[in-house]
């Protein structure tokens, strides 16, 4: 099996790549990323700005992609850099993902994404799950973790750390699906997805994980 992975880099996607590095059924893994890197055995890598232009580069085709890609309102600096970067660069990324032969997508979205939501970047995410679905591939799985916890993020993210030290303190009363989740148990549920029956579309919520991750 050949992967395609955009995000590589963040907490989640450096994860998914860890994993499958490790798995024996991945035969090749391309890394899709802002900056070109030295290819290491099965994994090599494409800069985005290349991939978008010349996807076909190479005669491989693919089989699935992987798109952990994602940054927040404060490194992107505006409502309008999020949004391309959240909904039109993934868009654009997935449609070549697809012409390079990608039949299943799995993107990491965000517990709470929704076309009503009051936070702008979860009526975000909610665009990009809805417009991924107008891209019609085979399957398309969506992973929606809560809180992630047993990232290294850089920069620091005060914020981030304080509400998982609460959710430690509040777990036994907080909901499944709203307690904080290990990043690394995202990851293996977004791995798992690519060796099991799917269907055309799946909506994984993040309590729903921990009994995907194998």
């Amino acid at each position: 099996m050949r992967i395609i992975v955009f995000g590589a880099t963040g907490a989640v996607g450096k994860h998914v790549v860890a994993r499958l590095k490790q798995d024996t059924r991945i035969e090749h893994v391309l890394i899709v990323a802002r900056k070109q890197a030295k290819d290491q055995g099965k994994i090599s890598y494409q800069t985005i700005a290349d991939f978008l232009v010349n996807p076909m580069s190479s005669d491989t085709r693919y089989d699935a992609a992987i798109c952990c890609l994602g940054t927040t309102l404060k490194q992107a600096g505006s409502k309008s850099n999020f949004t391309a970067i959240e909904l039109n660069l993934t868009l654009r990324l997935l449609s070549q993902a697809k012409a390079c032969g990608a039949s299943t997508i799995v993107y990491n979205s965000s517990l709470g994404a929704l076309a009503t939501s009051r936070s702008f970047y979860l009526r975000t995410k909610a665009q990009v799950e809805h417009a991924i679905t107008d891209l019609q591939f085979n399957h398309t799985v969506i992973v929606r973790p809560s809180l992630l916890k047993g990232t290294d993020r850089t920069p620091f993210r005060l914020g981030e750390w304080l509400a998982v030290q609460l959710d430690k303190l509040l777990f036994w009363c907080i909901p499944k699906r709203y307690r904080a989740i290990d990043v690394q148990v995202v990851a293996q549920a977004i791995t798992a997805q690519l060796h099991q029956p799917l269907a055309t579309y799946t909506v994984l919520e993040s309590e729903q994980l921990t009994h995907q991750a194998v």
